[in-house]
């Protein structure tokens, strides 16, 4: 049994990781020759970060007193830029310790009052579905004091820092060994997030 749970989480994190896409190599790569990244982003490609972003979020967090490992893909994650807005629809699968999928459907737009290009939480809304099956209330108890929107709120307070504290282990297979030292998003009206990175020099 021990041997198969080991077997189905390195055969998600692998399915997360998955090969890298050119963008985030050519990131990786800017990053390590000159310390810096300046693009643009698609939907798609967006899309991508932040489904590892939140695969690492979700990793970090425990679920109701079970001190182990959470085992889980992001089943979904769907990012549209339209109108200086990204919005975002995304699904977790909890495989264990418990059985859920808990989606988030969200909005990110520019932070008008900050000049230092950061994204903000539109509304400070976030909807937040958890989906179990109907008679398994230790599952329901368990992301109940786990607090799923509590947390999903706190991390979407400051994408940019979320951004800076995770995209490293995203580039890290790539060669990346640095910190990250500067995260700038701007929503653009071609559709796009322009996107800037600084690193440190010895990266």
């Amino acid at each position: 049994m021990a041997g198969k749970k080991k077997q189905l989480r390195q055969q998600i994190a692998q399915d997360v990781a998955g090969p890298a896409a050119p963008f985030e190599e050519k990131i990786a790569g800017l990053l390590k020759q000159s310390g810096e990244f300046r693009g643009h982003l698609t939907g798609d490609q967006l899309s991508v970060i932040m489904r590892k972003v939140l695969f690492t979020l979700v990793a970090e967090q425990r679920v109701a007193g079970f001190d182990v490992p959470i085992v889980h893909n992001v089943s979904v994650m769907d990012v549209s830029i339209a109108g200086r807005e990204a919005k975002v629809f995304a699904e977790v699968h909890i495989h264990r310790p418990i059985r859920a999928f808990i989606q988030f459907r969200y909005c990110l737009e520019n932070d008008g009052e900050n000049p230092n290009k950061r994204l903000h939480l539109k509304d400070n809304r976030v909807e937040v579905r958890e989906i179990t099956h109907p008679f398994d209330f230790g599952a329901k108890a368990a992301l109940g004091i786990m607090g799923v929107r509590h947390i999903a709120l706190k991390e979407l307070s400051n994408p940019n820092a979320v951004i800076q504290r995770t995209l490293p282990l995203q580039l890290k297979p790539l060669g990346f060994q640095g910190r990250l030292t500067c995260v700038e998003l701007e929503l653009t009206d071609e559709d796009t997030m322009l996107v800037y990175v600084a690193a440190e020099r010895d990266a």
